[in-house]
């Protein structure tokens, strides 16, 4: 079964803040690609119903679940990934490596599991 591997890595951007005086500096942050990958699933432009929202938030969880740097997502879930992907308008700079990850993702094989009659 086609599923698709994207890297949940933080990376570092320089971004600019105001430091103790107010004067606006730039820094070294991180970018927490796990938890944005999470966030962009409940983007308003969505306009989710309550069971697309269930079926997000399920999607949420496996992505802050992975403790290994990456997630695996099957067709579906990475439907849903490129839907949110899709509606973003005016991205930043310091975004464009995480929405690289989501676009360039990749694909590799995975094992259809089989579901047990009870």
């Amino acid at each position: 079964m086609k599923a698709w591997k994207i890297n949940l890595k933080e990376y570092n951007f320089v971004g600019r803040v105001r430091d103790e005086g107010g004067n606006v500096v730039q820094r070294t942050m991180p970018y927490d690609v796990k938890e944005s990958l999470a966030l962009i699933l409940f983007n308003q432009e969505l306009k989710l119903s309550i069971e697309e929202s269930f079926k997000a938030k399920d999607l949420a969880d496996k992505i802050r679940a992975s403790q290994n740097g990456s997630v695996i997502v099957d067709a579906m879930e990475m439907a849903r990934i490129r839907q949110a992907y899709n509606i973003v308008k005016g991205p930043g700079e310091h975004e464009l490596e995480f929405f690289r990850r989501i676009k360039d993702a990749e694909e590799v094989e995975m094992e259809e599991k089989k579901v047990k009659e009870k």
